[in-house]
């Protein structure tokens, strides 16, 4: 298998930088410079948000390299329909970074493992180039803003205030009432996020919130959601009462409001 190289070739290559293969044509919005920093704002971002002390965060954990440096070999593998698909391999596991790209932004997208069910893309690939990342401290997150974003924005806007109108309006309407809205911000390139729902009492509706176009039109919608009784009451390992704290209390919402 060609990961068995691996050491050699990233020790081959530790002493550069960066380099790039001219055997290997990447796509135009790809270079080694927007594949670094886009590994350098996923890093920050598991730290950020999912550190080794929360609960259940499986192989995306990069607290104990903080300090170090990184080698990062860049992959082409080919797709069941022949197209190439981007990814990055460290020199601290067997796992690769998905590299996607969108609207001009070049981002990561999560990882997969090794193994049958992990989503590894297959053992056939070409080596596109290398670079080195350093594991900073985490950092508060810029996530920018773009006129697309701006769009998604307000679909969203609209559809969690009809959600505010119909829990203020039903059943229980007197227990929804003046219940506290946030939505999670977003990078410009995404266009799904979190919205949590507070009522006076500390009950917590979760969804998640998107926008998708239909007709030509941006429409926000909801995913199916969850109640917690009192998300201050969870344990401060768990990775709900996390994500609330970091994301609308360390992080500004993009959407906040009151429902009445």
């Amino acid at each position: 298998m060609a990961i068995t190289g691996l050491a050699l070739l990233l020790g081959s290559c530790s002493s550069e930088a960066a380099s790039i293969s001219n055997s290997v044509k990447l796509a135009e919005e790809y270079s080694i410079g927007t594949l670094q920093t886009a590994m350098e704002d996923y890093i920050n971002e598991r730290l950020w948000y999912y550190p080794e002390k929360i609960e259940g965060q499986g192989m995306n954990k990069f607290d104990s390299y903080i300090g170090q440096t990184l080698q990062v070999e860049v992959r082409v593998y080919k797709d069941a329909e022949g197209q190439d698909k981007l990814y990055g391999h460290t020199n601290i596991g067997d796992w690769l970074v998905v590299f996607k790209s969108k609207d001009g932004y070049v981002y990561a997208d999560g990882q997969v493992s090794s193994g049958p069910e992990g989503g590894w893309p297959g053992d056939s690939y070409e080596t596109a180039g290398s670079f080195t990342v350093k594991v900073n401290p985490p950092h508060q997150i810029e996530y920018g803003d773009s006129p697309h974003k701006r769009e998604v924005v307000a679909a969203m806007d609209k559809r969690v205030k009809a959600l505010c109108a119909d829990l203020t309006h039903g059943t229980d309407a007197a227990d929804w009432k003046n219940a506290q809205v946030f939505v999670a911000d977003f990078h410009p390139y995404e266009d799904m996020t979190t919205a949590w729902v507070i009522r006076p009492d500390g009950y917590t509706w979760i969804t998640g919130v998107f926008a998708e176009e239909q007709e030509g039109t941006l429409t926000g919608g909801l995913t199916a959601g969850f109640g917690i009784h009192k998300i201050k009451d969870l344990p401060e390992t768990d990775p709900t009462r996390y994500e609330f704290e970091t994301r609308v209390l360390k992080q500004k919402p993009i959407i906040q409001f009151v429902c009445n």
